[in-house]
């Protein structure tokens, strides 16, 4: 084996082998493994993701094959906190598919919500090996300049397609919601609501310089001390006229997009962790200020939302759910509406994580949160970013006179 740094302690051989052996069957010889880190401290806060690249001979062939597999490492303290993505790899996403997948003929492309997942372990803490989709064509989205218009309809049709079969899946498998049934906002640690609102009011210290908003700073301070409140309230299922399973982390870098930024062919989504089963509301509320350019949401607010719900009511169609069972265009307008204090959450606290400069962004992590030193510097560097300070004031015009900041 070679590599140019130590090898993460679960990279042995048979760790290796267990994952290819649903592809090649059991008779498997490992040549070389090497392997690189993709992705660490600033672009994922949560774990350590690895591209490996495998050479081995599989069962009595001599040639020798390669495969590209990544590997994702959960971080000891995420494990810790039991999130969601283990049961969603192993008992839901799989069955999610085949909902969608049976109205579609075998002609047709179907429909992938996640990377195929070869192997998850809970044996050196949380680990999973996924396929490589960037030998495939997908790529990351640049974070800074957000999703394009295209992009964005590509993504509205797989959460869609997403949300439509998790409302089949739910009345098939009670069980299994309960295991991912309430959001992280629902008794959440103390250390994370601290650490979104000291966000929120590096916000409000920011919009207390801009003219004519002093009114709207009073109403941040406000919701800042009734924020765990409010949040609980927001992501509460009992007022849902219709529910669905929420990614609930859906913005820009948990999405591999395949195709031009003028002609997206396809998307797939990353980071199962967060999934919650409540009001739809919820990942758009997050998608819609979290990746899109200003202009964008501005001018395609409402068409991305009709979009959206076109393809949900079709694929509900697709899947023989009574008529009377579908949610109208109206109830799904209400539960948006009914959500927008996650707007508030999202433009005061994750976009401007979001769109960090590099150099800061580069440090992220879960760990980061807790130093303070850190954290002032990027509560100062946080709203120097145009596209943050104009999505702010507009999403925080808009709340204000819909009344969600009351």
């Amino acid at each position: 084996m070679s590599s140019p740094i130590k090898l993460p302690q679960f990279s042995n051989e048979e760790f290796f082998i267990k994952a290819l052996k649903s592809t090649y069957g059991d008779d498997i010889k490992i040549n070389n493994i090497e392997f690189k880190l993709i992705s660490g401290s600033g672009d994922n806060y949560c774990s350590n993701v690895y591209r490996f690249h495998i050479t081995f001979k599989a069962g009595t062939n001599d040639e020798t094959l390669t495969e590209t597999l990544i590997v994702k490492d959960l971080l000891d303290i995420i494990v810790k906190s039991n999130t969601k993505e283990f049961d969603m790899y192993e008992k839901v996403l799989k069955k999610l598919e085949s909902i969608v997948n049976e109205s579609i003929t075998t002609a047709d492309k179907k429909i992938k919500f996640a990377p195929e997942c070869y192997l998850l372990t809970r044996e050196f803490g949380e680990t999973y090996v996924f396929e490589d989709l960037n030998a495939k064509g997908y790529q990351t989205v640049d974070r800074w300049k957000g999703l394009s218009e295209s992009q964005c309809f590509a993504t509205l049709k797989k959460l869609a397609e997403f949300h439509a079969a998790s409302m089949i899946f739910a009345k098939k498998h009670p069980d299994l919601i309960e295991l991912i049934k309430d959001s992280h906002f629902k008794n959440a640690p103390n250390k994370l609501m601290l650490v979104i609102k000291e966000n929120i009011r590096a916000g409000a210290l920011y919009t207390n310089k801009l003219e004519g908003y002093e009114e709207i700073v009073e109403k941040i301070n406000k919701n800042i001390e009734c924020f765990v409140e409010r949040m609980e309230a927001t992501v509460d299922d009992a007022d849902c006229s219709f529910k669905v399973i929420n990614h609930a982390d859906l913005w820009s870098p948990n999405i591999l997009v395949k195709g031009t930024p003028d002609d997206t062919e396809d998307v797939t989504f990353l980071d199962f962790q967060l999934c919650c089963y409540s009001s739809p509301g919820i990942d758009l509320n997050f998608l819609l200020h979290t990746s899109l350019p200003l202009e964008l949401m501005q001018s395609k607010r409402y068409e991305f939302i009709r979009y959206y719900y076109k393809v949900l009511k079709q694929t509900l169609k697709d899947l023989n759910m009574p008529e009377i069972d579908i949610p109208t265009f109206d109830q799904l307008m209400a539960e948006v509406k009914r959500t927008e204090f996650y707007s508030f959450y999202c433009v005061l606290s994750e976009l401007p994580l979001l769109c960090l400069n590099p150099e800061l962004a580069k440090h992220m992590s879960i760990i980061s949160f807790t130093d303070t030193e850190f954290m002032e510097k990027v509560h100062h560097s946080m709203f120097d970013n145009e596209r943050v300070c104009k999505t702010l004031k507009y999403t925080l015009d808009r709340l204000n006179e819909l009344g969600i900041l009351d």
